[in-house]
């Protein structure tokens, strides 16, 4: 607070009633005290919030294969092997196994397979039971050109297997099979390469026919 008083050589001049504090006083060589330094506010650090344990399974061991696992693989891997493997067997035991009937017997059935794999082309299932050489070339016939020809050498050795009194010759057996390989590849040129896949992994190649 201060008041304005008259004063003859500088006019209106401002007086203060209270007078300024003192300044402090420092004896000689000593610097005067320095303020003390403004307070620091430090926040808390943050901690994460602990997690909840959880049943975890454990890992398997190294090295040790679950046994769950080999028994579906097991079967998988070994099914392509055995529905291969069985055909080819098969058609060995019919063309070297028993005498030169058996032989020229197992051409023929060899041919009836693979009819029986497409019953709807040529015949029923039925009728390939109750079938002879004569209506298997006739069945043969309906595909012309190679079919056709191979089935009628095929059908003729089968004719004597079954009622001639003599035994086929060794060269009648070897005919009868080079024509049912004849007819087995013109009939597996008619389908696609899927439906040859299907026919190579059909569970009906285990068994074959029963004629």
């Amino acid at each position: 607070m201060w008041v304005d008083v008259w004063l003859p050589d500088q006019g209106w001049t401002a007086y203060h009633l209270i007078p300024p504090p003192p300044e402090p006083r420092t004896e000689p060589g000593l610097s005067p005290p320095r303020p003390p330094p403004p307070t620091q506010i430090v926040a808390a650090p943050r901690t994460a919030p602990t997690p909840i344990p959880t049943r975890t399974r454990p890992p398997p061991e190294p090295g040790r294969f679950p046994l769950w696992a080999f028994a579906i693989a097991a079967p998988v891997a070994l099914y392509p092997m055995v529905v291969l493997a069985a055909p080819v067997l098969r058609r060995r035991r019919r063309r070297r196994g028993g005498d030169h009937r058996d032989r020229g017997l197992g051409a023929w059935h060899e041919v009836l397979d693979e009819l029986a794999y497409r019953p709807a082309r040529h015949a029923t299932p039925a009728q390939l039971r109750t079938a002879t050489p004569a209506t298997t070339r006739r069945l043969l016939a309906r595909g012309g050109g190679e079919l056709e020809a191979a089935g009628a050498v095929l059908a003729r050795t089968a004719e004597i297997c079954l009622y001639a009194t003599r035994l086929p010759s060794a060269d009648d057996v070897e005919r009868a099979w080079r024509a049912a390989y004849l007819i087995r590849r013109g009939l597996r040129r008619q389908s696609g390469p899927s439906a040859r896949m299907r026919r190579h992994l059909s569970p009906t190649n285990l068994r074959g026919g029963r004629w």
